[in-house]
């Protein structure tokens, strides 16, 4: 597994091509909707108690003024080993900011930062509705290759390097895949933003 030490100085790497490369549009000129499967792959305290299910990552893009601003979501369920720990529902709302450089044959290779909110909402009738949700803050990094096949859609696959801010800290590592579609914003959005 990647160290944080060695997935930030990625980023710092990936951020410097981006520089001396840029790839660079104007703010909200375009707008990226992705759709994934996702699942993490890693083991960590939760996984003494639950099993994770197959998930599912959005994720919006747009340029900004400085790189790509990204805001997005992981949904994923997750059944208890045994009959005492309830089921429950990830949901992990992030927004992150990085940038991405392009290599040949459309190859996009894209780093950032995130920072997130992660709920757990636990399926049981023997908890009150104030213990049935839990949620704590997150932060991380994602790392992205897509490939432009036809004009303006992309495959992709990503992984996310999340940080739980739990009172034992819980990192998260997913692998996701998928599809994005990539258009231009509408005038009126434009002619707002600029």
């Amino acid at each position: 597994m990647i160290k944080n030490g060695a997935a930030i100085a990625i980023i710092i790497l990936i951020s410097a091509f981006a520089e001396i490369y840029p790839q660079k549009e104007m703010p909200f000129s375009t707008f990226k909707i992705e759709m994934n499967i996702s699942t993490p792959f890693n083991k960590n305290y939760t996984s003494n108690f639950w099993e994770y299910q197959r998930g599912y990552k959005f994720v919006f893009e747009t340029p900004f003024y400085f790189g790509k601003l990204q805001f997005g979501m992981i949904a994923m369920p997750y059944t208890g080993k045994e009959d005492l720990y309830p089921d429950f529902r990830e949901k992990y709302v992030f927004a992150g900011i990085g940038d991405e450089i392009k290599f040949p044959l459309n190859f996009f290779l894209y780093s950032g930062i995130e920072l997130g909110h992660f709920m757990m909402n636990f399926d049981s009738n023997e908890l009150s509705e104030y213990e049935k949700n839990e949620s704590e803050f997150s932060a991380g990094v994602n790392f992205r290759l897509s490939n432009e096949v036809i004009n303006n859609l992309f495959l992709s696959v990503s992984s996310d390097i999340t940080v739980l801010f739990t009172k034992k800290k819980l990192k998260y590592y997913y692998l996701s895949g998928g599809l994005a579609y990539k258009f231009d914003s509408p005038k009126w959005l434009k002619d707002f933003f600029n």
